[in-house]
């Protein structure tokens, strides 16, 4: 239930002026998102990395291992989120 809601609370922070967005979550560059997935591959870190664009959309572009969670299904697809409460979730 906890990830629903920061993965809720990230969806509603999509909607809102950046720089409001940019004091309530940690925004990722490409750089460090790179070094993020190279330490996972190491067995380094664990994260869960989600796409909330369109499923015809991540089927044809996604990061490797992400999984997906369209914005408008979220709902039915929160059991993708697993049962550590305390796994960062990184959305895109």
């Amino acid at each position: 239930m906890k990830k629903l809601l920061v993965l809720a609370g990230i969806i509603l922070c999509v909607f809102a002026h950046n720089s409001y967005a940019l004091e309530r979550f940690t925004v990722v560059s490409t750089e460090e998102m790179q070094q993020m997935l190279a330490d996972r591959i190491a067995g380094k870190t664990d994260f869960l990395l989600v796409n909330t664009l369109d499923e015809m959309i991540y089927r044809d572009t996604s990061l490797p291992g992400s999984i997906n969670i369209p914005l408008g299904r979220i709902d039915a697809h929160a059991h993708k989120l697993g049962q550590d409460k305390e796994k960062l979730i990184v959305t895109y």
